[in-house]
């Protein structure tokens, strides 16, 4: 009963998000740069691992794996733009889905992670997998960003600070990844091993 419950909210909260999703993607006058934002690219790839997730009749340690790294994306750009980016931030076309994505998301997915933990025990070498997205983002973001000179955020923006410090702000972001990263499969790991010791103890 209780999987059952917990596969339906999962189901539930991935299609609400992807609505929430679309309706914001909708009300953006340029897509391209909506989806230059490492936050939107977390909250849609969320949406999908809850569904799938939701879906998946059996234990798969790729979708574990992901869960984890998208876990980690949504709390890091979270800080982020808490401390850098929403003192500067201008006016927004939908402050509400702002709060939800960076405020509210959050909280929601990482007791999803300690609620529905990894139904496999996860290596701490799998952080170093888990900056393959975010590397890839910093590079997409700073080659977009010569040729239309547009930056999602001001602290990966060349040409007010220079390549020098945004290369230090993307190298103290990627170190804040990896430590974020260790601190959500050390919780993953450890209410794995106590669902593991629930379920031996049960029979």
């Amino acid at each position: 009963m209780f999987k059952k419950s917990s596969k339906i909210l999962h189901i539930s909260i991935g299609i609400i998000l992807l609505l929430i999703w679309t309706f914001d993607l909708f009300h953006n006058p340029n897509v391209l740069n909506f989806l230059s934002y490492f936050t939107v690219e977390s909250i849609f790839l969320y949406a999908m691992l809850a569904i799938i997730y939701g879906l998946n009749k059996k234990t798969n340690p790729l979708i574990d794996s992901l869960r984890g790294a998208v876990t980690v994306y949504i709390i890091v750009v979270a800080a982020g733009f808490v401390l850098l980016v929403e003192k500067t931030q201008g006016p927004l076309i939908l402050p509400w889905i702002n709060t939800l994505y960076h405020k509210i998301m959050p909280f929601i997915i990482l007791a999803d992670w300690i609620f529905f933990p990894p139904k496999v025990l996860l290596r701490y070498k799998q952080a170093i997998y888990w900056l393959i997205i975010p590397l890839l983002f910093s590079g997409y973001t700073l080659v977009r960003g010569f040729f239309i000179n547009w930056y999602p955020y001001d602290f990966v923006d060349p040409v007010k600070h220079g390549y020098q410090s945004v290369l230090i702000n993307l190298f103290v972001f990627l170190m804040f990844l990896v430590i974020t990263s260790f601190i959500i499969i050390f919780i993953g790991n450890k209410m794995w091993r106590k669902n593991l010791f629930s379920e031996k103890t049960s029979k």
